[in-house]
Parts: structure tokens; sequence; C-alpha cells
């Protein structure tokens, strides 16, 4: 959806630079922000709640569990420039 609009490349960044710039937040607010919240948001990362939540309904739902994706902690958080 984001690539689509004008200026989508530098997207991050200038979420980024008002948070920290214009709003004053510390890089730990900015790390929950970017990453902590994708991690919950997204359940990729193995073990996590959202995940588990998800393979209870592919088991419920009789539906192949290989086909949900799965990714460390890490690169999630490399997604998000840490």
């Amino acid at each position: 959806m984001l690539g689509k609009e004008a200026g989508y490349n530098h997207y991050i960044e200038s979420v980024n630079a008002f948070l920290r710039s214009d709003c004053g937040l510390s890089d730990d607010i900015c790390d929950k922000i970017f990453r902590r919240n994708a991690l919950r948001f997204l359940p990729l990362e193995r073990g996590s709640l959202g995940r588990e939540r998800l393979l209870t309904y592919y088991r419920t739902n009789r539906l192949d569990e290989s086909r949900l994706p799965s990714a460390s902690s890490r690169l999630v958080a490399s997604l998000f420039g840490r």
C-alpha cells in the first residue's frame, strides 16, 4: 500500500526523524514503536503468543501450518534497521 504513495522509499526515515526530533522521543521509545510493536502485531516470531494463536487457528481449521511464515526476532528487527 505504501508503495503507491510518493516518497514511500523514505517513509521509515521520515517517521523516525519526526519522532526523535519533533517529538523528542528516546531510542528506547522509538525501538518500542518500530520493532517491539511490529513483533507483537505481526505474529511471525516463533514462540510468540500471536503465533501460537495463529497455529491454533490453523490446526482447528485443518490448514497447512507449513504455509505460515516464521521469522526470528533478529530478522524482523533487521527489517526495521536494528
